[in-house]
């Protein structure tokens, strides 16, 4: 009864792992993040460019342009580390650094 009752537990176990891998295959587990001055007379690197995907590459790029007067946030769609949207080359950048896991090279 024992050993039938160790072979129950051990398949509840292998499915609730197997339900953990499914799960964590699609939360957030790649960043990338490149910070820039896209204006000359703003002073300092205060716009960025974040790339959060998951294990498939799908998630978001969002950019934020921070200028003298206002500050603007576009967020744009990423499928398969591709993006529907147009990406600029700090976007680009970013979808890079979180595909390969390196540092900024900025």
């Amino acid at each position: 009864a024992r050993v039938e009752q160790s072979a129950q537990d051990i398949a509840t176990l292998r499915e609730q792992s197997q339900g953990i891998v499914a799960d964590t295959a699609r939360m957030v587990r790649h960043v990338g993040l490149v910070r820039y001055n896209p204006f000359g007379d703003t002073g300092g690197d205060y716009s960025f460019a974040l790339a959060l995907a998951d294990a498939t590459g799908r998630g978001v790029v969002l950019c934020s342009l921070h200028g003298r007067t206002s500050t603007r946030l576009y967020a744009r769609p990423l499928e398969n580390w591709v993006s529907s949207s147009p990406l600029s080359e700090e976007e680009q950048e970013a979808v890079r650094i979180a595909r390969e896991g390196d540092a900024p090279t900025r």
